[in-house]
């Protein structure tokens, strides 16, 4: 029995998406409804390019996957509106039969890299307000290996608004590919119901990054100085004030393309290419009070001397009380 060869990573940042989908049908256009309908599939019945895993036959009420074209906004799910147009997947597993129990579509995809990072995202809504949580299970996978789950990908709620981009909610999961060839399995598990659309798999670059500062002896900079392989989009970097004391450097701007803002100690850059960025700094004006020249305790006057009018000051309220047992 073959082993699974997939690795996954759960990222936090928005990644650049280029490249073509690798996912036939991912937004169920085929077969195209003309008018406003349903169809329901069951047990190795194909919609376009995926195949349909199910439990129950044509009689069955159990689990269901339906494609379905828009009821003039309606809605298949109750209080949940879908526009006009839009033709979309709705699978819902009814039955209790836990997990591994099947309510899914599949399909093969060729041409991954091997070693390269890509993602998966998808169009999703919830359509039932149940005791068990409202997840998609995500696998990846050779043909013949064991069932194993890469990912659950989250619903927000149930009968929202459909939201964002064609209004769903986007949700994404990434891995590193370790074959050519995987299959694709999306399924519910026990006793959910959800609406999808727009899967797709892209491939996502991976650009070097380089930082650097001037003058080169400056090393108050994150990320710190160096050359890095990045597939985020937007990298944050900052600049603290270096101190070799007396003497303090601040940042004067940042030297590169597609920085947000370049006067800035906390900004961003850009990662859409191999991209390298300098932090300027120049040399401060001295100033009672900064970090080299601090003021001291017994410097009643904060003039970072200690002296006859800290003195004074310090007699003129000599014995003076303002304790709450002096009132």
């Amino acid at each position: 029995m073959k082993t699974l060869i997939i690795s996954l990573i759960v990222l936090m940042f928005t990644a650049v998406s280029i490249g073509a989908n690798m996912v036939e049908n991912g937004g169920f256009e085929v077969p195209y409804f003309e008018d406003a309908g349903h169809e329901r599939y069951t047990d190795g019945q194909t919609i376009g390019a995926w195949t349909v895993i199910a439990s129950s036959d044509n009689t069955s009420i159990d689990d269901q996957i339906y494609l379905y074209r828009d009821r003039t906004g309606e809605g298949f799910i109750e209080e949940t509106y879908i526009p006009e147009g839009v033709q979309y997947l709705s699978m819902a597993k009814n039955s209790w039969i836990p997990w591994p129990g099947l309510c899914a579509i599949t399909q093969t995809i060729s041409g991954f890299d091997i070693g390269e990072l890509y993602e998966i995202e998808l169009a999703l809504i919830s359509g039932r307000d149940l005791y068990y949580p409202h997840k998609l299970i995500i696998q990846l996978h050779n043909s013949d290996a064991n069932v194993y789950d890469l990912n659950y990908v989250m619903v927000a709620e149930t009968k929202v608004e459909w939201g964002i981009l064609n209004n769903m909610l986007y949700q994404s999961v990434h891995f590193i590919a370790s074959d050519t060839t995987l299959d694709l399995m999306i399924a519910t598990p026990i006793h959910a119901q959800m609406l999808i659309d727009n899967v797709s798999i892209v491939h996502i670059p991976t650009y070097d990054f380089t930082i650097q500062t001037e003058p080169n002896f400056i090393n108050t900079v994150t990320p710190s100085i160096g050359q890095y392989s990045s597939y985020e989009r937007w990298i944050s970097i900052s600049a603290e004030p270096f101190l070799v004391c007396p003497a303090i450097y601040y940042l004067d701007h940042w030297e590169g393309n597609d920085i947000l803002d370049p006067n800035l100690a906390d900004t961003k850059v850009l990662i859409d290419a191999d991209k390298a960025i300098t932090a300027v700094f120049t040399l401060g004006e001295k100033e009672c009070g900064d970090e080299c020249h601090l003021i001291l305790e017994g410097d009643v006057n904060g003039d970072c001397y200690i002296n006859m009018e800290d003195f004074v000051l310090y007699i003129a309220n000599w014995l003076e009380c303002t304790h709450p047992k002096c009132d």
